[in-house]
């Protein structure tokens, strides 16, 4: 492995940037090891081993999908998917894997795609062995118990019901009935009751026997267990995983005919939208992974930058955002994705928007092969081997194992940053492809008019195909003027050189407080800065929300163009303003970052923009807050919560009729005022001195001329009685009901927080068993602690498709109210475990100089410096007790002691179930009889 890496870093290393990097192969603080192997099965593995990960994670990637779904059956192979963690032979209860991996830290997950099914899981290192040994099982004798067929049928059906009315899934379905009959692309992949209705056991185990074979199976361990260990367990645990030594399965390349016509499918949206997909049927890119010209197509394309695509939409006030993406569908062929944005303007004039795209792709054709694009795209890439973190956990897992199903197993680990070869010849070849008779064109908007209906998701839409005129036009483009391709990136470092560790420093003054650190741990050439202006005490209007979210949408807009170049020379920036202060965060190289904050910092000041463009942020932002309501239930729920909780905070329907009357030259006076006072509170860490610090924090204050203030504005928070509950309710236009039940506990004490995370531990799984698998009562089953602000609390929710928020709260509750003998009965080493995984949560290491800073911040103005609160929450958690946890779950479900808050969100069907529930149903009237209280730094 060593020796095949080396070609790439001689490559790289032609670049100024990487002189001080040399001949590294890996970063020197980098313990980790690897090693690929196959085992006599023929299953491909990727073992990583880091002593400085937190967590231990695993992944099966199965060369099988919905694609060979059966036409009786449609859905099987997601079904299927389902099954597989309900029982097997070694391990027959259908709660064990669950319980198991909870009560170590850990939670599992599957996904079913079109050619490859996932399995995953993470759990802390010491339980590893016996999750896998679990996990295996279910690649060697699962029991697909009939009791469970069924009900497991319900939980696709629930989950079918939950996309239902997504927007994104509609448009997927949209994109499937228009290809090719008989192509797999073309099937129903999710399933419901309905395409899974004759679906049988027998017919699960022939699908299973059939396709999930050994030597078409990747698996991928990542833990601080060593090689040989890891090793051991995968010889031990997989190799009984049977073979069939059946080939890899095989599509036709083409979904789509050629033909010279647009062909358009126009639907009506749920959501007040307006997106225009683009859809190309393309070759498949695996073999491409080492060229990645596709990867090139896709960022020149979805660039954002001067001479861009995006800004001509933006010029003639078309589009307010474009996406572009490449669907690795299968080996055979891929789907290349742009997604539009539209402008009122180029919804209605969807023709001008194509031929804008057709002229930018025509000119890249034109264009000469950006070579010095693959050359900073690869001089990235080998910063980021060496300077980003990997990360750790079920994703990192999940993407190794795919990798080691679909690319050469020997490069799969590093294969995303692994650049060995230019491509001209396929980067002309695949554009080539990105034309008009290869195409299939998506609008989507509430206005759309439609003539026809869809059958599974009842999505009505037209089609037509157009040709003459507008398939010339677009087929033989006229190139526009101004459209070219990226310039070099100025935000591409130069220099890369580490400083020297040095003490840290606390500065105060004035109007500014900057907590400073250098980097002693990770030695990466890079810095997070954290700058928050905090606003005085003021009230707190809707009008006010709305201006500030319009001033912090207007000046992300105003940098756009050169953040996006800063951002492909990975310096990642977020601007934000809210009612506590307007924020500018840094992270990335040490010298681009210092070159960028300058640019930043003016743009809180000078963001100019044309009206019409600012119609168009304005329209669009109206629009997401009017389809705030669309979300899934249990998404949308939280806006409600977070109503009821603070003095001033409005729900997403607020301030779409508050910003109906709110112009530019409004925001343009809110920005002018924004920093008359105020004051400034700074973070500084990494690979920077201290004196760069300083003159950057002063530099800003000294920009901005702001006064300093005694007493910054914080929102403050509901304060409750023993006994009280707000009960709030409301009807939505959606088909899923749902349910949140928050229990204030108390104030965040160390003793609070360490209970409240040890409980949860202890109840997730049981509560998720009984509400998700065994009643069924939908496919959003959660129940979680957590902090907000300075009270510690702990959450249930369930979200429906076919029980009434009412009847989930009840079974809920008659649940919960069962936990403190459950709890009595629990045998004590499953306390202990929950102890040491909360433990274990606690000491988790940050893995970037990004985490060390955003903690940093968090201690030093969200809870008052309190630089002991780890150590102060793990002395806690020594102290606790069985005892201390079921006392304070009875305290906290007591009905003369609770303090908790209930929304119930009925579906549309329920509206007259709603009449008769007795509930607040304006929380603005309910609130202005409350007290609120100001917040603790704890």
């Amino acid at each position: 492995m060593k020796q095949l890496l080396s070609p790439v870093l001689l490559l790289i290393i032609t670049f100024s940037a990487l002189q001080a990097i040399g001949t590294l192969e890996k970063h020197p603080l980098d313990n980790s090891e690897s090693e690929t192997l196959i085992l006599d099965n023929g299953l491909k593995v990727i073992l990583v081993s880091d002593p400085d990960l937190n967590i231990s994670s695993a992944s099966i990637a199965v060369d099988v999908g919905s694609y060979m779904d059966p036409e009786n059956a449609q859905g099987l192979a997601h079904f299927l998917e389902h099954m597989l963690f309900l029982g097997t032979e070694k391990y027959p209860d259908a709660g064990e894997y669950t319980e198991y991996l909870t009560q170590n830290g850990g939670y599992s997950n599957a996904y079913t795609a079109g050619d490859h099914t996932n399995y995953h899981f993470q759990v802390f290192p010491d339980a590893f062995e016996g999750a896998l040994d679990r996990f295996a099982q279910f690649f060697i004798a699962p029991l697909f118990t009939e009791e469970f067929t069924e009900r497991e049928l319900n939980a696709v059906d629930s989950e079918f019901e939950k996309n239902l009315e997504s927007d994104s899934w509609r448009g997927y379905r949209m994109f499937a009935i228009h290809t090719k009959e008989g192509h797999p692309e073309h099937s129903f992949n999710i399933g419901n009751k309905d395409s899974l209705i004759n679906a049988s056991r027998e017919q699960l185990i022939e699908f299973y026997e059939t396709y999930y074979s050994a030597n078409q199976m990747a698996l991928s361990l990542v833990s601080t267990h060593s090689i040989d260990q890891m090793e051991s367990w995968v010889r031990d645990k997989f190799s009984p995983v049977k073979s069939s030594g059946r080939d890899a399965l095989r599509y036709p390349p083409d979904y789509l005919e050629d033909e010279e016509a647009v062909r358009i499918i126009r639907m009506k949206a749920i959501e007040d939208q307006r997106l225009l997909n683009i859809y190309f049927n393309t070759p498949s890119v695996r073999s491409d992974w080492d060229a990645k010209s596709e990867s090139m197509i896709g960022f020149i394309i979805g660039y954002e930058g001067k001479g861009s695509l995006l800004s001509s939409l933006k010029a003639e006030n078309l589009a307010t955002s474009l996406g572009s993406s490449v669907w690795d569908e299968t080996g055979d062929y891929s789907t290349t994705v742009f997604s539009i944005g539209l402008t009122p303007a180029g919804q209605a004039n969807s023709e001008r928007v194509l031929e804008l795209v057709a002229s930018y792709l025509e000119m890249m054709r034109q264009s000469p092969y950006p070579e010095f694009l693959y050359e900073e795209q690869a001089m990235m890439a080998g910063l980021r081997r060496l300077y980003t973190d990997k990360g750790e956990g079920a994703d990192r897992a999940t993407q190794l194992a795919n990798r080691g199903l679909q690319l050469p197993l020997e490069f799969a680990e590093n294969a995303p940053t692994l650049y060995l070869r230019q491509d001209p010849d396929f980067y002309f070849e695949f554009l080539n492809y990105l034309r008009p008779e290869n195409m299939l064109v998506s609008i989507s908007a509430k206005d759309m008019e439609t003539d026809q209906e869809e059958e599974i998701f009842g999505i009505e839409y037209s089609y037509v195909e157009l040709t003459g005129e507008i398939y010339d036009r677009l087929a033989n483009p006229e190139i526009v003027e101004g459209q070219t391709l990226p310039n070099p990136n100025p935000f591409v470092p130069e220099n890369v050189d580490l400083l020297p560790e040095r003490p840290v420093l606390l500065i105060n003054e004035p109007g500014l407080s900057l907590y400073y650190g250098q980097d002693q741990e990770f030695q990466r050439p890079k810095t997070a800065m954290h700058f928050k202006v905090r606003l005085p005490d003021t009230d707190y209007s809707v009008e006010d929300a709305v201006l500030m979210e319009f001033y912090q949408a207007v000046v992300r807009e105003k940098v756009n163009e050169i953040g996006y170049d800063a951002l492909m020379a990975e310096l990642g920036y977020v601007i934000s303003a809210s009612s506590e202060g307007v924020s500018v965060s840094l992270f990335g190289y040490t010298e681009s970052a210092r070159k960028l904050l300058p640019f930043l910092v003016d743009a809180l000041q000078n963001f100019e923009i044309e009206k019409a463009r600012f119609d168009a942020i304005k329209e669009r932002m109206v629009r997401g807050w009017q389809n705030a309501r669309f979300d899934n239930a249990y998404s949308y729920v939280r806006y409600f919560t977070s109503q009821a909780t603070f003095k001033d905070y409005y729900l997403p329907a607020q301030k779409a009729a508050a910003a109906e009357s709110i112009e530019l030259a409004d925001v343009y006076a809110h920005g002018a005022q924004l920093f008359e006072s105020g004051n400034i509170e700074a973070l500084v860490y990494g690979s920077v001195s201290a004196a760069q610090a300083v003159e950057m924090a002063r530099t800003l204050k000294a920009s901005l001329e702001i006064k300093a203030i005694d007493n910054p504005y914080e929102n403050q928070v509901l304060a409750f009685d023993s006994g009280n509950q707000l009960v709030y309710k409301e009807v939505l236009p959606t088909n899923n009901s749902v349910f949140r039940k928050d229990y204030l506990v108390g104030p965040a004490t160390p003793e609070n927080r360490v209970a409240a995370a040890v409980l949860s531990n202890l109840t997730q799984a049981p509560y998720y068993s009984e509400m998700r698998t065994r009643q069924q009562l939908g496919y959003v089953v959660w129940s979680f602690n957590f902090n907000l602000k300075d009270t510690t609390r702990l959450g249930f929710v369930i979200q429906s498709g076919d029980y009434d928020p009412v009847e989930l709260v009840r079974r809920s509750d008659e649940l919960v109210s069962t936990f403190p003998e459950m709890l009595r009965s629990m045998p004590e080493d499953a306390f202990k475990k929950a102890k040491e995984a909360v433990r274990s949560e606690l000491e988790k290491k940050d893995k970037t100089i990004l985490e060390k800073a955003t903690r940093f911040y968090q201690i030093a103005y969200e809870h008052g410096a309190n630089w002991s609160r780890r150590a102060d929450a793990l002395a806690a958690l020594d102290d606790l007790t069985m005892e201390d946890v079921v006392a304070f779950l009875e305290s906290t479900i007591d009905p003369e002691q609770a303090q908790s808050q209930l929304i119930l969100l009925f579906a549309r069907q329920e509206a007259e179930l709603a009449d008769e529930v007795e509930a607040v149903t304006n929380l603005d009237d309910w609130k202005a009889g409350q007290s609120y209280r100001e917040v603790t730094k704890l």
